[in-house]
Order: structure tokens, then C-alpha cells, then sequence
């Protein structure tokens, strides 16, 4: 059914991507489809993030003890993300994917560069209730037409507050949600094949693998390094993907 060749590559960029993941958090649905697109189109490394993106946020989403608490706090942002991946899915269809590609690369290395110059993006209790459906409506926009549900809700999560096992588990949380969503949407606009299906359940395994792995390293990093990985991670996954949507539009 599949080239044995695609399905060692798939392998091997899914347990990256899961060892980034697992490490600082987030990052599995970006490396994965900036190295997908490598051999497929954007709509199609979309397509098969979807199951390992879905299923390995579920279980960051379900461990670390704060679940009642983040979901009370951050429900207006998922409910917004959610009602904008039905219109980013849509605009998925007819929008440039490399310019998307470069706002998403660009996004990701301004935060980064500004966590690295330790400029902190801070979300005060007062805007806290405005700010969240703001963030979620765009970034489930967004999620709709790239496949990526970080970003910019990263920058709103990032400045709540949240320790480090807080915030792990509420990317877990916010992404599973908008990745389930995105996946329902794909499905709806038939954007999802059979066989992109069964190489997205395929997928999940190296994924969880390397899940594991990262989740494993984490435990063993202090505060201050976990930090600046996590900073330095999505640095070179925004450059990455700017660089190479560049080079693909000469």
C-alpha cells in the first residue's frame, strides 16, 4: 500500500517530532509538517499529523494534575479555537500555503527571540477574559489553514503565569482540542483520504515513542534549561520553516 521508503521516512520524522514534544511541549505538528512537505503537500502532511498530533496531546492534556483548573480557566479560548478551524479549514483550500508557512515560522522565532532576550509577554487577570477568546479565535484560524495549533495562542499561554508542568499540560489541552477540530473539518471538507488515514494511525506509534523519550529528558531538566531548550527549539523550527518556504518560492 505504501513505499517502503516513505513509510521509514514518516517513522523517523514522527519520533523526532514526538522527542521534541515530549521535551518542551509542543512542536510535534510544526517539525513533522515542515519535513512532510519535504515529499507531500502542505493539505497532505496536515492530513497526517492529525492522529499522532491528536492522540499524543491527549495524553500531555491528561497528565499533570491540573486539568479541572486549566480547562475552568482557558475554556473561553478553546471554545473560540474551536468555531475558527471550521473557516481556516476552509481558507486551507484557496490560500497560499508557503506564505502561511512563513507567517508561521515567523510568529514562532519572534517568541522565541523574545523569550531568549528575556522579553516576557504577560496576560494581566483584567484581560485575561478578553484577551483568551481573542487568541483562540485566531489561533484556531490559523490551526485551520497550517495544520499548527500554536501559534499565536502560544504567546497567550505562555504569559498566564503557568509553571512549567502547568503549561505543558494547557498546550496539551488547548492543542488536542483544536487538532481534534481540525481533523472533524478536514474530514467534512474531504480532505482526508483513506489511505492518509491509515498512514496517520501508522504514525502514531513513532510518535508516542518518541513522546516518551522527550517526556523522559524533561523530568531531568531544571527550570532555566528547559526554558531556554524550549525557546531555542521553536528558534530553529520558525528559521527552519521560513528559510525553506523561501527557497521554494524562487
Amino acid at each position: 500500500m505504501f513505499e517502503p521508503t516513505l513509510l521509514a521516512y514518516v517513522s523517523v520524522v514522527f519520533l523526532v517530532a514526538g522527542i521534541t514534544k515530549g521535551i518542551v511541549g509542543g512542536g510535534l505538528p510544526v517539525m513533522s509538517i515542515g519535513l512532510l512537505t519535504v515529499v507531500l503537500s502542505l493539505p497532505e502532511a496536515i492530513a497526517l499529523v492529525m492522529l499522532p498530533a491528536t492522540i499524543t496531546n491527549f495524553w500531555q492534556a491528561s497528565t499533570g494534575g491540573y486539568f479541572k483548573m486549566l480547562v475552568w480557566r482557558l475554556w473561553p479560548y478553546i471554545l473560540t479555537s474551536i468555531l475558527a478551524v471550521i473557516l481556516g479549514t476552509m481558507l486551507l483550500i484557496i490560500a497560499n500555503p508557503l506564505l502561511l508557512t512563513i507567517l508561521l515560522g515567523l510568529l514562532m522565532a519572534v517568541h522565541s527571540l523574545m523569550g531568549i532576550a528575556g522579553i516576557e509577554f504577560k496576560v494581566s487577570h483584567n484581560w485575561e477574559k478578553t484577551s483568551g477568546p481573542a487568541f483562540g479565535f485566531i489561533t484556531g484560524l490559523f490551526a485551520g489553514m497550517t495544520g499548527s495549533p500554536a501559534y499565536p495562542g502560544l504567546y497567550y499561554l505562555s504569559g498566564l503565569g503557568f509553571d512549567r508542568n502547568q503549561l505543558v499540560q494547557a498546550m496539551g489541552i488547548c492543542f488536542s482540542v483544536v487538532t481534534l477540530s481540525v481533523a472533524i473539518s478536514m474530514q467534512s471538507n474531504n480532505l482526508l483520504s483513506f489511505n492518509q488515514i491509515i498512514l496517520s494511525l501508522i504514525a502514531v506509534v513513532p510518535a508516542i515513542s518518541g513522546m516518551v523519550i522527550g517526556s523522559r529528558i524533561r523530568q531531568n531538566l531544571s527550570e532555566n534549561n528547559f526554558k531556554k531548550l524550549f525557546y531555542l527549539t521553536l528558534l530553529f523550527m520558525g528559521i527552519y520553516l521560513v528559510a525553506r518556504s523561501l527557497l521554494r518560492m524562487m
